[in-house]
């Protein structure tokens, strides 16, 4: 019984957020609504992702995981890189690219 309750909840909650982002999303300009609600999910993405990056990183720390932390650490900040600000990589591949091919 608790988990019907639980998963009731849980779908009305789910219900709730998609409803108040499409109403943000509608409300922000009419005829961009594909790229209103692209921008809001980015957003939301990337607090998630920088969650989710923060609590795997606290778990190598309680146990004491250093070299494993390091390595998560400098992938995350690579895809996130890629994932979150791909003109500033590619930015970057064109500087070194000029660098090397001269």
């Amino acid at each position: 019984m608790k988990t019907i309750r639980a998963s009731g909840f849980t779908l009305l909650g789910a219900t709730l957020i998609l409803l108040l982002g499409a109403s943000i999303a509608y409300a922000a300009g009419g005829e961009l609504v594909g790229q209103n609600i692209g921008a809001l999910l980015r957003g939301w993405a990337t607090g998630i992702y920088g969650g989710v990056v923060a609590i795997v990183s606290i778990v190598f720390l309680i146990n004491r995981r250093y070299n494993e932390l390091v390595m998560f650490v400098g992938a995350a900040l690579l895809v996130g890189g890629f994932v979150f600000a791909p003109e500033a990589v590619i930015g970057v591949v064109r500087d070194i690219w000029n660098v090397v091919a001269r």
